[in-house]
């Protein structure tokens, strides 16, 4: 799989009661100029660890190419409305889920990305989801490597390709590297996956990814 950091736009900590999934670019604008938001300069991966009960489940959340992505079957009222949805505010909110056979090497990596201190630790009862924010270049180079030599596979509904076309079709010469031909995506071990749960993120508005 090609992967790779993305600039990502996100709720302050200390305004995290703010946080919501916004309809159009001028409300997630208006959040961003409100300092409730902010958008990081620079590219990162981010490592989401989530615990239900006992269970905990891991991802890497991050941007993958459109054109890699498998085809999913989707109702084609609901992608159309979905596509519509996530043009008006001009950014992916909603990873897709990619699966991974685990990696030793790879477990590793992570494993020291969890000893830094997290971006974001929200705990309600029996939920936990720590996020760590990977930006340091040999770390990002070390995890997008060991990815290149990884095959995944979609596990829930793909409507960033529907997303992906559209724009190339509206633009036949944008560049290959266009961030909405680089939807947000969440990698996770088949064997987490088995155990635990896709959905990581406790809403859309936590880690967005805009490409307008």
């Amino acid at each position: 799989m090609q992967i790779q950091g993305f600039s990502c736009t996100r709720p302050q900590p200390e305004h995290m009661d703010q946080m919501r999934a916004c309809a159009t670019a001028v409300e997630l604008d208006g959040l961003v100029t409100a300092g409730t938001y902010t958008t990081d300069v620079s590219r990162a991966l981010y490592l989401v660890a989530r615990r239900h009960d006992d269970v905990v489940t891991t991802g890497v959340a991050c941007c993958c190419s459109a054109a890699e992505l498998d085809a999913a079957a989707v109702d084609a009222d609901e992608a159309t409305a979905r596509a519509n949805e996530i043009e008006a505010l001009g950014a992916h909110t909603r990873p897709i889920t990619i699966a991974y056979e685990g990696n030793r090497a790879l477990d590793l990596i992570l494993g020291a990305a969890r000893s830094a201190t997290p971006l974001y630790n929200l705990s309600n009862g029996s939920e936990q989801v720590v996020v760590w924010r990977m930006s340091r270049p040999e770390a990002i180079e070390a995890v997008t490597t060991t990815f290149a030599q990884i095959d995944g596979h979609v596990v829930d509904n793909c409507l960033a390709r529907l997303v992906a076309r559209r724009a190339r079709e509206a633009r036949p010469s944008m560049d290959s590297r266009a961030a909405v031909l680089h939807p947000l995506a969440m990698l996770i071990s088949e064997a987490e996956l088995s155990r635990g749960t896709a959905d990581l993120l406790p809403g859309e508005g936590l880690l967005v990814h805009r490409f307008a």
